[in-house]
């Protein structure tokens, strides 16, 4: 398993953007945007997303996804997406505007900060539109002596299907592990919300 990290804001597939700058992160690889604003313009398979310092990385920065820069046929992201602790607030996956293609996501979406205002995957603006997002794994939300203002999945925007297959797990602490998908401005659901696991307090 390789530590890789962002060195500049840029894509996701130019090498550039990355340590070393002659590769992408790829299977085995921990990817971290070391304070920077990575946007993912291609499907991508690496081991785990986050956000967390681990040296020569420092906390912080963003993976987000901009309608500009993606592919025809949507964007796979089989990753783990973690969040741990602090100490920035913010989020690991941005979804930066309205997006006219499904997202899925394969892996485990676990959220263990204790900072307020913080999220594993981000949307902000009531007026975008998302035509699908599957999650295939476990939604965990453990944000300890965080009360408030923290979820695993924050979307404010209106959102056709939303699809988790796995388990969500609430544990202690407060926020949402999914907050707000919905179908219209006036309505506070997901046109089609499908949870294909368990849901549970722990």
């Amino acid at each position: 398993m390789a530590n890789r990290y962002a060195v500049a804001s840029g894509l996701w597939s130019a090498p550039g953007t990355w340590d070393g700058g002659v590769s992408v992160p790829s299977a085995a690889d921990v990817v971290r945007p070391n304070g920077f604003t990575v946007t993912i313009d291609q499907s991508i398979d690496v081991t785990t997303l986050t956000n967390n310092a681990q040296a020569p990385a420092v906390a912080g920065g963003t993976f987000q996804l901009l309608e500009a820069n993606y592919p025809v046929g949507g964007i796979t992201i089989n990753a783990d997406l973690l969040r741990q602790t602090g100490p920035v607030a913010g989020q690991i996956l941005l979804l930066n505007g309205s997006l006219t293609k499904q997202l899925t996501i394969v892996g485990n979406i676990t959220h263990t900060d204790n900072i307020a205002a913080s999220y594993v995957i981000q949307q902000t603006t009531v007026t975008n539109t998302y035509p699908a997002i599957t999650i295939t794994g476990n939604i965990t939300h453990n944000p300890g002596t965080a009360t408030a203002s923290t979820a695993c999945i924050y979307i404010a925007g209106i959102v056709t299907s939303f699809t988790v297959t796995g388990d969500i797990d609430m544990m202690a602490g407060g926020g949402n592990a999914i907050n707000r998908p919905r179908s219209s401005n006036s309505d506070t659901t997901a046109q089609l919300f499908t949870v294909n696991g368990n849901v549970k307090a722990t």
